[in-house]
């Protein structure tokens, strides 16, 4: 036996021990003894055979290319693909046509030449909304053993139909989308080309899935696996023997280094409780699929592919750069506290695994789809709401309701109560699938009676699959006392969509003038060519958020963006939405509450004032914030 293979054995046999321990504390520690010893073996023996340590061992020859746990990528050639639907599915993947308003595309949040990723903690969807989770990479994603951060989608095509019609992310539904596809002659014609039943809703997910499945990105670190040792430099390499021996290996495995288990996001140490703030919805991770407890805070190993173009990390973006990612996963996965050289070091190793996208990747010039603008439909069906103006009490009625002789009887008792009431908009659809007209009619009443005390409100009915009411609204302790005795019961048929919702007035209008005195400051800055924050305009979101948190409710944040048209459009739209991202993020960071953050918006790529001057150059290239209340 050659004493230079025990360090080699050693290191197989530790990462046996850290992939037992892994998996064995997840299942209630009842594995007995004797177990740990035939799997810590079994999986000693097998990493040792992998390695070429037990050739060393009886003396055999060396192998002329290194043996290394995990094979390199796939080349692209290898890859079995329909480059025809591949060429489909890239416009789709990047055409805002699948989204209600046709302002989101599948690359708003995981654009392929900034790692497949969205550099911020949680995606921004349809209307600005803030989604619960952060954007996973979906760059060399065919190698994961299902898809989402829990899992809840088997595969890249069940995971391409989800964003579609998930009301936080793109807003849309299929018989829309099909029905836009089939009116425009170029997805017509390729769709009849590779699918014999044309536009359909698995066609358009397994048309985006194959280009999703072409997205293979080698890297040097594949070249050096391969066996060329100057692929990577010494520290890099230093930083592969140093992954491997402290364990990261236990769950990182597989040509993309990850995305082949679920693991516990807090295995040794507690994460969240060291992250500190309230669990959220997006925290339960593979427990919201499954509904298993031994499933609750776990996730889907991510890949460490391109890992360096990936921040912020971890699936609540709570890690803002890859050596706090490091040190964090060090400590609360493996129980080790790295130091700074053993982090440096591992740092250097992920830097060797950002890949080069495939040629196909990115849209040809000509290609980009034409920018979308679609109607939404309104949220609710009906909708009942007042406000003072000038003095004056007024309620509209907007939405539809099943019959005239309902219209006509809403009218009439909306104006008994109230002086000034508009109807313009409230119109007949027998098919608005009401049941119980009668009920209808008595709250309506009710809510007619509970608005009449409060400052300003709202009732949204939904009258799909039963009566659904959303009531919100504003005024004194007495009106609020009396709002709440009047709705306290409603007539059998009808459920609240959520808790009815009252605030006090006199705080939401001091809230209101201090919104207004802040939007007349709202012009936000940036770093020249950057996404950058100025000094000023850091101060100026402080201010929003210390106002934010006197206010009774959410306050809306609409962050316009706009570019100047000079030079390359889509770069400059690029960094436009970037800026406004980046105001978004900040808001957040200095301590907004995402869920009271209604809205914010994309850039545009317009220009609104002279471009032939630099003064208007750089007016075009600003970013304004608008405030206001929900």
């Amino acid at each position: 036996m050659r004493c230079t293979a025990w360090p080699e054995l050693q290191k197989a046999l530790a990462i046996g021990g850290n992939l037992f321990y892994v998996t064995a504390m997840d299942r209630d520690e009842k594995v007995g003894y004797a177990f740990l010893a035939v799997v810590l073996i079994g999986v000693g023996v097998f990493l040792a055979w992998q390695t070429g340590v037990i050739e060393s061992l009886y003396g055999e020859s060396e192998p002329e290319v290194r043996r290394e746990p995990i094979e390199p990528l796939p080349a692209f050639a290898d890859l079995e693909l329909d480059m025809n639907k591949v060429e489909l599915g890239r416009r789709l993947y990047h055409d805002g046509i699948l989204s209600g308003d046709g302002s989101v595309s599948c690359a708003s949040c995981h654009a392929v030449e900034a790692g497949g990723a969205e550099p911020r903690p949680t995606s921004i969807g349809i209307l600005g909304q803030i989604g619960p989770i952060n954007s996973p990479t979906v760059l060399n994603s065919s190698f994961n053993v299902a898809q989402f951060w829990d899992g809840r989608a088997e595969d890249l095509v069940a995971q391409a139909q989800g964003p579609v019609e998930n009301p936080m992310e793109m807003g849309g539904s299929f018989p829309v989308v099909i029905e836009r596809l089939e009116g425009e002659e170029w997805y017509a014609e390729r769709f009849a080309a590779n699918y014999d039943d044309g536009v359909t809703q698995l066609n358009i997910a397994d048309a985006i899935a194959e280009y999703e499945r072409s997205l293979v990105t080698p890297s040097p670190f594949d070249a050096y696996l391969a066996g060329d040792d100057t692929a990577i430099s010494a520290e890099a390499q230093a930083g592969w023997e140093t992954f491997q021996d402290v364990g990261c290996m236990s769950c990182h495995q597989g040509a993309a280094l990850g995305g082949t288990m679920f693991q516990r996001m807090g295995l040794v140490n507690d994460y969240f409780e060291e992250r500190g703030g309230e669990l959220t919805e997006a925290d339960m991770g593979r427990f919201n699929h499954t509904g298993e407890e031994s499933d609750r805070h776990k996730f889907k190993v991510p890949t460490l592919r391109n890992i360096a173009l990936t921040a912020p990390y971890f699936h609540d973006g709570h890690a803002e750069t890859l050596p706090e990612a490091v040190r964090t996963m060090g400590h609360v996965q493996l129980g080790r506290d790295l130091d700074d050289t053993q982090v440096a070091q591992i740092v250097a190793f992920l830097d060797t695994l950002t890949g080069e996208l495939p040629e196909h990747a990115l849209l040809a010039d000509g290609e980009m789809p034409p920018e979308r603008a679609y109607e939404l439909a309104d949220p609710y069906d009906l909708r009942i709401a007042s406000r003072m103006e000038d003095g004056q009490k007024i309620v509209s009625l907007k939405g539809r309701v099943p019959s005239e002789e309902l219209r006509d009887q809403l009218v009439a008792m909306a104006s008994a109560k109230f002086a000034n009431v508009e109807s313009d908009e409230l119109t007949v659809a027998p098919d608005a699938g009401l049941e119980n007209p009668a009920e209808f009619a008595a709250c309506l009443d009710k809510v007619l009676s509970a608005l009449e005390p409060l400052d300003r409100g709202r009732a949204d009915f939904d009258l799909k699959d039963g009566a659904k009411l959303d009531f919100l609204g504003e005024g004194s302790a007495e009106a609020r006392e009396a709002a709440n005795q009047l709705l306290a019961e409603l007539p059998e048929g009808f459920s609240w969509k959520k808790p009815i919702t009252l605030y006090d007035g006199e705080r939401a209008q001091l809230c209101d003038q201090n919104l207004a005195a802040l939007q007349a400051e709202s012009r936000i800055e940036f770093e020249t060519g950057s996404a950058q924050l100025n000094a000023a305009s850091r101060e100026l979101l402080r201010s929003v958020v210390g106002i934010s948190q006197e206010c009774p409710d959410a306050i809306r944040v609409h962050v316009e963006g706009h570019t100047d048209n000079v030079g390359d459009p889509g770069m400059n739209l690029r960094l436009s939405r970037r800026r406004a991202a980046s105001v978004r993020d900040a808001l957040i960071r200095y301590g907004l509450d995402p869920h009271r953050l209604l809205s914010t918006g994309h850039g545009e790529n317009k220009p609104v004032a002279d471009n032939e001057t630099d003064e208007g150059r750089a007016e075009n290239r600003r970013i304004e914030l608008h405030l206001d209340r929900a």
